[in-house]
């Protein structure tokens, strides 16, 4: 680990509108050149080589109060994460606080995977994909050490190399039953149903979008991510089709409007909707084998990539692997065409290949992976944020 000393990350602090606007301009922050839109800013170039989110003006001053709050945990959980030096995170290079207003200044990650790949739909083989999920099971693993959810991973939000967007990230123990995170194509079960939840969440998310970066197709595409009610009905219906099985008994027994109808129980596996994109593959198996039959990939790499999807996005989240207990998984102990280096670059796979029994497809989304008691994650003080701000005043 580097120590924060090492790091040439700048806090500081003023309450003079002229001194936060100097200080951004002399670290050549364009707010004119947008480009990107967050959850309480926006992101703009700043000089050479970097990005600056800086937080939105809102006229209304308990919004932005708001705004400030939420921009102040991002910035908190970036500047913890940028000195422990947790290689998913963009390095940080400044924080400043003004009143009521915060940007973060940070190296420029590069193009998302959505961008890159997905929408291109040059999609990257298996053996990038390997690389890529052992880099960020790595990454998630040592965010989850340190008691922190993302609570937002998806394509948007990704790059080759690191993870961004830790708007609504959360310590584990602020978690409560009925808070509404994760992305709609990549929200969990517990999400759904208003359950109680942990860092798994984040688990199931990296899973589906591993899945779609692979076969080019959302895991479970249903309406607008931010509509209610009746999407969550098409949500859990999808669920249950692509996967092949029931929710978990406890969620569907609590659900009212979802999977009863005048106090009868509904089919567990109802037909897809009409506009299901997964409609012509029907399941999570025949997708992943379309792919492979198209770019004749390994295929027993290939059953076990299913395998450990399967772990991720189990519906159970006391079932799901954890990122510590994913990278266990036989998938990682082939090695299948290129990966990834420390830079983020390709790198050529070695010649000689590891010889591992490819362990079963795993049923009712249980991974091949023994489970192994979790280690308790260190516990920070909540109230070392920002302790190094430094008057510009």
């Amino acid at each position: 680990m580097a120590s924060s000393a090492k790091l040439d990350l700048s806090i500081r602090c003023t309450n003079d509108n002229a001194v936060y606007d100097a200080f951004l301009r002399e670290r050549g922050v364009d707010r004119s050149k947008k480009i990107g839109q967050g959850l309480y800013g926006f992101v703009c170039r700043a000089g050479e080589g970097g990005v600056c989110k800086v937080q939105s003006p809102r006229k209304r001053e308990g919004l932005q109060q708001a705004f400030f709050n939420a921009a102040c945990s991002e910035a908190h959980f970036l500047e913890l994460l940028t000195r422990r030096d947790v290689k998913v995170i963009p390095p940080v290079d400044f924080i400043l606080v003004g009143n009521l207003r915060l940007a973060i200044g940070m190296r420029d990650a590069g193009a998302n995977l959505y961008a890159k790949y997905i929408h291109r739909q040059e999609l990257p083989d298996l053996g990038n994909i390997q690389g890529m999920m052992s880099h960020f099971l790595n990454g998630l693993s040592e965010i989850h050490d340190q008691g922190i959810i993302h609570g937002d991973i998806k394509p948007e939000n990704m790059t080759d190399r690191y993870l961004l967007d830790m708007g609504i990230s959360m310590y584990e123990k602020a978690a409560r039953p009925g808070k509404l995170i994760c992305s709609r194509f990549y929200r969990p079960p517990e999400i759904i149903f208003g359950e109680m939840f942990t860092s798994k969440v984040d688990v199931f998310s990296l899973g589906a979008l591993f899945f779609e970066l692979y076969t080019g197709l959302p895991l479970f595409p249903i309406g607008d991510e931010y509509e209610r009610g009746i999407d969550d009905v098409r949500h859990m219906h999808s669920m249950q089709n692509v996967m092949g099985q029931a929710l978990p008994e406890k969620f569907l027994s609590k659900s009212k409007a979802a999977f009863y109808d005048e106090g009868r129980r509904r089919s567990a596996l109802i037909p897809l909707h009409p506009d299901h994109k997964l409609g012509r593959y029907l399941t999570f198996d025949a997708a992943i084998n379309a792919k492979r039959d198209k770019t004749e990939g390994n295929p027993r790499q290939v059953e076990l990539f299913k395998d450990l999807l399967r772990g991720l996005v189990a519906f159970d989240p006391e079932k799901r692997l954890s990122a510590k207990e994913a990278l266990q998984h036989p998938f990682f102990s082939r090695k299948e065409g290129a990966g990834l280096d420390e830079e983020g670059k390709e790198n050529e796979a070695p010649e000689e290949d590891c010889k591992v029994q490819a362990s079963p497809v795993a049923l009712e989304g249980q991974s091949s992976v023994q489970k192994k008691p979790a280690k308790k994650p260190d516990d920070w003080e909540l109230g070392n944020q920002f302790a190094a701000l430094v008057d510009l005043d």
